[in-house]
């Protein structure tokens, strides 16, 4: 009996594996590629095929429908760090059937990558692929790349110039051609991403009331992020400047008039300066626009009578020549190939602890909870003979005690998702604010990740150096994870990742937000090395720290409450700079550190690195363009709009405002003073050899340097000393060569002493002529030595 029913067992089973083996197999469908002939793709990249560097290479799918009306996604495949794991840029298409649409998408391609797959998707099916191999239109970064919208592109000298003659004296970095391209309306329509990459715009000959809201928002977004624009006017002005948007740039347009053969527009742009005139009559305006810059010819960019002029484009050459390069040397300094400080990076990455948990409160929780479920209850437990209950006291005490713990761990803990951001305002003197954020974003569980992007802001996701690409698998054919899927939606887009780690922050920058703070009260005298006055806190947030910055002079006011009027006398801060401010309070904190008397200066301390990373941050970026300002550290939040519907949000704001201020530079006898290191040294010329560290006020190399600084024309010189800032961070000050002042009267260069302070130099009117004094050093040393500056006395003309 037993046989029969291990036989007949085995039967069943073998009858079993044998049906399985005719049924028809069912998996899970992965994408699939399923060609469609009705869908045909053309690709391109780049802007007239040319792109630079690796963030926001626009990628143009031109797609079209033969078939029947259709809802898909063109979607951008390019391969990451991880195996078999690829990013998706997507956008969503509806095409109607036999329509044609060409959809521009930015994507991140790093510098070892030249491969990339383009898709048409519908659901999870592949209709259309294409595989892109990069080879060619890549710029250099040291190329200037220059986008043209006119209607006219030959006729356009200013894309001709030479910077050949700027190379050879100006050390600070250099610059190997301009590439040109054109541009159209198209490309400012779709995103300011698209047009991130590029240098310089310029339009001229061009009927600028051809562009709508949304091209006006991004070419300013981008112009704000950095961008320099150059618009053209003269007998084609009323084109150019007189249809453009007053709340685009407050230009006001009166008309042309001729000179000497030429057409000169008359303008007047408010809070511009004039970069170049002949006689009284303006050529070229200059106005800043948050990081970035707007040229104003009063004359047509293809006009041969002036743009062939030698001292026009001079102009134009050393004003971009020095944009660029000074551009370029603020994102060097960043070294992390993302145009991002490292500062802000890290702090973003970096979440603010608000309350410490005290390991000695916790130490005696747990010894109470021993003692009283340990000791005192069984005791008593045992004086009263009821000891069985113990099995129900002991859980009820252990409870009683979690819910202490969860009480007292409140403070610490965190919401479902964390928002750190990290927001620097820039106020200039009308009181118009711009807003950079840099934002780290995380959830509190391994969860999928969606951030959308902002109504009226842009984001871009950047990575740290821990994110960088080496060892990428290059291969197209097999990517089949999905990593960063960023999806492109009209103007907007968001950013969707998969299964992230528990708080591993996903980082972007913001630009494009605005946001209103009202004005800092400032009222300041400086009178031999000292700060006086008046400064009132009007943000309704009480001020951290508040310090007045003037080029290598930092005044620390300390904190200021909500509302409070403070009354201020401080000596200039010892140091060379923001940089070298952050750095000795940095220095400050780990002396403390180190030392046993840690109660009593807690509060002093606390947030002390934050505090000092932000400011790096803020020297290192240049963001002000005045040589005086308020740098005010504050707890303010900032609400860019991001929505994560239903979820929780732990949010954390470091806040600093930049506010542009004017500072009484009269002394008690009514003589204008100013400190040393307030007119900053402009390199005119400087040997192979030579280089100047601006951020640590050095000098390195070996051979000459010549300096010009513009002391301006309203004053009458009392008094010049030449000498420098001394440096905590260098082994040794001081300059291992010779120095030397320009004589304008001899024609003729002098050698001078030159200590810390400087030496008064007789006659000092010798020594400047239309504004401007010019040093040169002689360097026989690799080692650091003092950058030159300047100490200025006179009377107003």
């Amino acid at each position: 009996m037993e046989k029969f029913n291990n036989a007949k067992l085995l039967s069943i089973l073998v009858m079993i594996f044998i049906l399985v083996g005719f049924m028809p197999t069912i998996c899970k469908a992965e994408e699939k590629a399923e060609e469609n002939n009705s869908i045909t793709m053309n690709v391109s990249y780049g802007i007239d095929g040319k792109f630079k560097g690796s963030m926001a290479i626009p990628v143009n799918v031109e797609v079209e429908n033969k078939g029947e009306d259709i809802e898909g996604q063109v979607e951008v495949r390019v391969p990451t760090n991880s195996y078999n794991t690829y990013d998706a840029f997507v956008s969503e298409v509806k095409l109607a059937s036999k329509e044609k649409r060409t959809v521009t998408i930015p994507i991140n391609l790093p510098e070892d990558c030249s491969k990339m797959s383009v898709v048409f998707t519908k659901g999870k099916n592949i209709l259309k692929e294409n595989k892109i191999t990069v080879s060619s239109g890549r710029v250099n970064e040291n190329d200037l790349f220059m986008a043209i919208l006119t209607d006219d592109f030959n006729g356009i000298n200013i894309k001709d110039l030479n910077f050949a003659d700027l190379n050879n004296k100006n050390r600070k970095g250099e610059i190997n051609k301009t590439v040109n391209v054109p541009l159209n309306l198209d490309s400012l329509s779709k995103g300011s991403k698209n047009i991130s990459q590029l240098d310089v715009i310029v339009i001229n000959n061009y009927n600028i009331s051809n562009l709508q809201k949304e091209q006006y928002e991004n070419l300013s977004t981008w112009i704000n992020n950095g961008g320099t624009l150059i618009i053209g006017s003269g007998e084609n002005a009323s084109k150019t400047i007189g249809s453009i948007d007053k709340e685009f740039l407050d230009v006001n347009y009166k008309g042309t008039k001729d000179v000497n053969g030429y057409t000169l527009a008359n303008l007047s742009l408010k809070d511009s300066s004039i970069k170049l005139q002949q006689g009284e009559n303006p050529l070229i305006y200059l106005l800043n626009k948050g990081k970035g810059k707007v040229y104003i010819g009063a004359f047509d960019l293809g006009n041969k009578n002036i743009a062939s002029k030698d001292n026009v484009m001079n102009t134009w050459k050393e004003s971009l020549g020095n944009d660029f390069i000074n551009k370029n040397n603020i994102r060097n300094r960043y070294g992390n190939g993302n145009n991002v400080p490292h500062q802000m990076d890290q702090l973003s990455n970096d979440v603010p602890v608000k309350e410490d948990f005290k390991m000695g409160v916790l130490i005696s929780i747990f010894i109470c909870y021993a003692l009283i479920a340990g000791i005192i209850v069984y005791l008593i437990m045992k004086k009263l003979n009821k000891r069985e209950w113990l099995w129900g006291v002991v859980p009820a005490i252990a409870i009683g005690f979690s819910l202490v713990l969860y009480l007292l761990g409140g403070s610490t803990r965190i919401q479902d998702l964390v928002l750190n951001q990290v927001n620097i305002i820039i106020t200039d003197e009308s009181g118009t604010s711009t807003t950079s954020g840099y934002v780290g974003i995380g959830s509190k569980y391994k969860d999928d990740l969606i951030v959308k992007e902002p109504n009226g802001a842009s984001i871009q996701a950047y990575y740290s150096n821990n994110d960088n690409y080496n060892g990428r698998n290059k291969d197209a054919n097999a990517l089949t994870k999905l990593g960063t899927k960023t999806v492109y939606r009209e103007n907007n887009s968001y950013y969707e990742f998969k299964g992230l780690s528990a708080l591993q922050m996903k980082k972007f920058e913001i630009s494009g937000h605005k946001e209103i703070v009202p004005k800092i009260e400032a009222n300041l005298n400086y009178n031999s090395q000292k700060l006086v006055g008046k400064v009132k806190n009007t943000f309704g947030y009480d001020i951290k720290n508040l310090l007045v910055v003037s080029s290598n002079s930092v005044w620390d006011l300390g904190e200021i409450k909500s509302g409070e009027e403070k009354q201020t006398e401080v000596d200039t801060c010892a140091s060379s700079g923001l940089n070298q401010y952050a750095s000795n309070i940095s220095k400050n904190y780990r002396d403390y550190k180190n030392s046993n008397d840690k109660k009593q200066n807690k509060e002093e301390f606390k947030d002390v690195l934050r505090m000092s990373s932000l400011l790096r941050g803020i020297e290192q970026s240049q963001l002000s363009k005045k040589s005086t300002y308020l740098v005010a550290i504050t707890n303010i939040p900032v609400d860019y709009g991001f929505d994560f519907g239903e979820k929780s949000i732990s949010k954390y704001d470091t806040t600093a405002i930049i506010q542009e201020i004017n500072i009484d530079f009269t002394d008690t006898e009514g003589n204008l003073s100013y400190p040393l290191g307030y007119f900053k040294g402009e390199v005119a010329q400087a040997d192979q050899n030579m280089d100047i560290d601006t951020q640590n006020n050095v000098v390195h190399g070996s051979g000459d340097m010549v300096l010009d600084y513009l002391v301006g024309n309203e004053i009458n010189l009392l008094d010049l000393k030449v000498g420098y800032t001394e440096n905590q961070n260098q082994k040794k000050s001081g300059l291992k060569g010779t120095v030397y002042i320009f004589n304008y009267e001899k024609n003729d260069y002098e050698a001078i002493n030159y200590i810390v302070n400087g030496e008064s130099l007789k006659n000092p009117n010798q020594y400047i002529k239309d504004g401007k004094v010019t040093v040169k050093l002689q360097g026989n040393d690799e080692e650091g030595i003092g950058s030159p500056q300047i100490t200025v006395k006179g009377r107003a003309k």
